[in-house]
């Protein structure tokens, strides 16, 4: 990888006083005919000698021999440095040589679903025999050119297809382009190339690091009331992404880095905190970012750093009295009552009018839901929601306006009533075998919304299973043995209530081998009436 160093073995443990050892680099990019020394190691004039001012200088301050191996080293390695390595090892009159191909990966990175052209730089050559790209650690063919036969191929259909009618290969150039990238072409890209010499064949490769990265999506500021308390000063904030990787997430007071946190190779949901305080003017900025590009989300502490919601509950079809914390309504008094997700948007439903002695209930908004169910008190300010149903359920916001502004706010849930758990034995899983001693049970519950389902055994919970804000059944399957004494009882409970249902064991849990008795009963009945 470029800035890295790398280091070309000699293989030898350690040299003789008879060796020599001479280091070149073959071919000069287009010029494959030459050959440049770069360092030589002579044991019989106890002499080492790098010619680092060579080739432009490329290799200025950049070589290292050892003189006990032979091996030589690039330091902070470049693009130049690429290419065909010889090592010529000499012992009195004779000589053996080796070659090597240095590969220096180049970084590219590309945002998902636009295209990326690997550049071979190489555009000049053509006394190429063939030139191929491979792809990954495996250094899999996706694509070659043979000049031998005339052919130009690319190799869409390997690994799985990820390539497919995506490939673009260059005949004058020699490039390779990717269309429509994703996350799956990230990866090593290595262009081969052979090339006719006049007395040999030369090697050349250029390879490429591309990183495709996915479009980021904005990141979400949202209240974290779970961390508040009504006495605080400070707004308690949360930064989120979903499913993100290769990123990082920071919080920003102006240009002033406060804090972040990063994710690498997993796809994940990150979340970042922040407290600030209510009067805080400083401006705040949540930012997510990869190499390639960034998405920022600022902070509107007026808009989101309101009182956290009181938490009411109640059931369905049951009344609820919201109230707010007023000692007694003033004459200048205006209270009105919103709802609605926010305040900037939410509905007026009720209000009262000390000024001119008025309450008016708007319950024709919201598409009627509230129709006939509002109550206002005249001396407390309290607002009551009769007959409550789910449509119900969400934020209400009592703004008081008079010599001083407040406002407060109250999350209403309102909640199912619960219907007892039905246990049933599975029937799929009696055994016939005289063996089995386990019966298999089933707790189940229709159309519910945040409720957990528990089984019991006594007093011990065995296991649990919830489910949040959809409709669906709930079933939570148990195993007990035939002959098992203790008492187990399933529960469904939600904030507010629950319901139970406790097991009769020798009711349920029949074995298999007394329904065959009970059929043979039936059939020895039966025999006497058959002709």
């Amino acid at each position: 990888m470029k800035g890295d160093s790398v280091t070309i073995n000699s293989d030898l443990a350690e040299m003789k006083d008879d060796h020599q050892i001479k280091w070149s680099l073959l071919g000069d990019n287009d010029k494959w005919s030459s050959e440049t020394l770069l360092a030589e190691i002579n044991k019989q004039t106890d002499s080492m000698t790098v010619y680092d001012d060579v080739l432009d200088e490329r290799f200025r301050d950049r070589l290292k021999l050892n003189n006990q191996t032979g091996s030589l080293t690039i330091t902070n390695i470049r693009h130049e440095h690429a290419g065909e390595y010889k090592r010529l090892i000499m012992v009195k009159n004779s000589g053996y040589g080796q070659t090597f191909l240095l590969a220096v990966f180049d970084d590219i990175s590309v945002i998902e679903s636009e295209s990326v052209t690997l550049n071979s730089d190489l555009s000049e050559i053509t006394g190429y025999e063939w030139i191929r790209w491979r792809f990954g650690n495996d250094n899999t063919l996706i694509a070659e050119i043979n000049k031998k036969v005339d052919r130009f191929t690319v190799y869409d259909d390997v690994l799985d297809g990820r390539f497919r009618e995506r490939l673009k290969l260059d005949n004058q150039t020699l490039s390779l382009t990717i269309t429509d990238t994703r996350t799956e072409h990230t990866g090593r890209y290595k262009l081969q190339i052979c090339v006719e010499g006049s007395y040999s064949k030369r090697f050349s490769i250029k390879a490429f690091s591309v990183s495709v990265y996915a479009r980021l999506p904005v990141p979400v500021i949202s209240r974290d009331c779970s961390s508040s308390s009504s006495s605080s000063s400070y707004c308690s904030l949360s930064c989120s992404v979903l499913n993100v990787s290769h990123v990082t997430l920071s919080w920003y007071k102006g240009n002033s880095l406060l804090f972040s946190i990063s994710v690498s190779d997993l796809s994940i949901s990150l979340s970042l905190p922040l407290e600030v305080e209510y009067q805080d003017k400083n401006s705040y900025s949540c930012v997510l970012n990869n190499p390639f590009s960034n998405q920022t989300q600022h902070l509107d502490i007026t808009q989101l750093c309101q009182p956290c919601p009181v938490e009411v509950s109640v059931m369905e079809g049951d009344s609820v009295t919201i109230n707010p914390d007023l000692t007694e309504i003033k004459d200048d008094n205006v209270i009105q009552w919103k709802f609605g997700p926010t305040t900037t948007i939410a509905e007026i439903i009720a209000e009262i009018n000390k000024q001119t002695d008025s309450m008016t209930v708007y319950d024709d908004v919201l598409d009627e839901r509230f129709r006939d169910r509002l109550k206002l008190d005249n001396q407390t300010g309290s607002l009551t929601i009769t007959n409550t149903r789910h449509e119900h359920d969400g934020v209400y916001y009592a703004v008081i306006n008079g010599a001083i502004l407040s406002l407060q706010s109250f999350r209403v849930s309102v909640y199912s009533r619960l219907s007892i758990p039905v246990i049933s034995s599975n029937s799929s899983q009696c055994s016939s075998s005289s063996s089995s001693s386990y019966c298999s049970l089933l707790c189940s519950v229709v159309h519910v919304s945040h409720v957990t389902l528990f089984w019991y055994k006594g007093n011990s919970l065995l296991s649990s299973i919830s489910v949040s804000d959809l409709s669906i059944s709930l079933s939570l399957p148990l195993e007990v043995e035939y002959q098992d004494k203790n008492s187990y009882s399933c529960v469904i409970n939600n904030p507010i209530s629950n319901q139970t249902q406790h097991l009769d064991i020798s009711q349920l849990c029949h074995t298999c081998s007394g329904t065959a008795e009970l059929i043979l009963v039936m059939l020895v009945l039966i025999l006497p009436f058959i002709d």
